[in-house]
């Protein structure tokens, strides 16, 4: 990255949080008449430097950049792990970390619920998501809990005072006005406004990185050894044509994949 990109790349950044922080006042109904004048220029500013208002659209181009992405690389997530910041800091890194060692699509994160993984007085070993929350919804997926997504959760539900038995329905990555769960879009932009300032590229980099780069670390260790049906078994695919897809990008080649397993 040269001195020109390093700039542009450091001042979206300070923009993106200032543009935060106006969303943050307006919402807490707590400002004065200049304050909204100003949060009003702030987004201006925001959309005529190439950002979007508001929620949006879930436009081709979004989609191909998460469904097409590339695996992230250990230093490249834990540089993103460790550029996360703001109020909700602790709520996207478990995010992220859950995403990176259970292998869970973003839509399927987003549908757990505190009663996945708290059982009201202690981690759950495990987490499962129903079939109705799955891709296709034919059947349900558990997962094991690594210790560091077991970790970085109870940090985030401990923070959130989230440990109540009557908590257990509530979403477990909320929003903001916490009601309702984080949308998927949400953990796209906070993904690469971290990736943006740790300096990683965001071509090709969606939330669906983290589901290949387990896929990367599971098909490559000794306990799989390159066995499909294991492999196609821990990402929840019922046929093995969907895992040989994601097995391109670790070996190179269709023939070298199927050869492989």
């Amino acid at each position: 990255m040269n001195q020109s990109e390093f700039f542009t790349s450091s001042f979206r950044c300070a923009l993106g949080f200032l543009y935060e922080l106006s969303e943050w006042i307006l919402a807490s109904k707590r400002h004065s008449p200049e304050q909204n004048c100003e949060c009003k220029l702030l987004r201006i500013l925001y959309i005529r430097c190439g950002k979007q208002r508001g929620k949006p659209k879930r436009t081709v181009s979004f989609w191909m950049q998460n469904t097409g992405c590339r695996p992230l690389t250990s230093m490249e997530f834990d540089a993103i792990i460790a550029a996360l910041n703001g109020r909700f800091r602790t709520r996207n890194k478990a995010l992220f970390t859950l995403a990176r060692y259970t292998g869970y699509r973003i839509s399927e994160l987003l549908a757990m619920r505190i009663g996945d993984v708290w059982d009201g007085k202690m981690m759950r070993t495990s987490v499962t998501v129903s079939r109705e929350n799955m891709k296709g919804k034919r059947f349900s997926r558990s997962m094991p809990l690594h210790r560091s997504a077991t970790e970085t959760i109870y940090f985030w539900i401990k923070e959130a005072e989230m440990t109540a038995p009557d908590c257990e329905r509530k979403p477990l990555f909320p929003s903001r006005k916490g009601a309702a769960s984080m949308t998927a879009i949400s953990a796209w932009r906070i993904l690469h406004q971290a990736a943006n300032w740790a300096g990683i590229s965001t071509e090709r980099l969606g939330t669906h990185s983290f589901r290949k780069q387990f896929a990367t670390t599971m098909w490559l260790s000794p306990f799989v050894n390159r066995d499909m049906a294991k492999m196609s078994r821990l990402l929840g695919h019922a046929h093995f044509s969907s895992t040989i897809r994601y097995l391109q990008f670790v070996d190179g080649s269709l023939e070298s994949a199927v050869l492989a397993a």
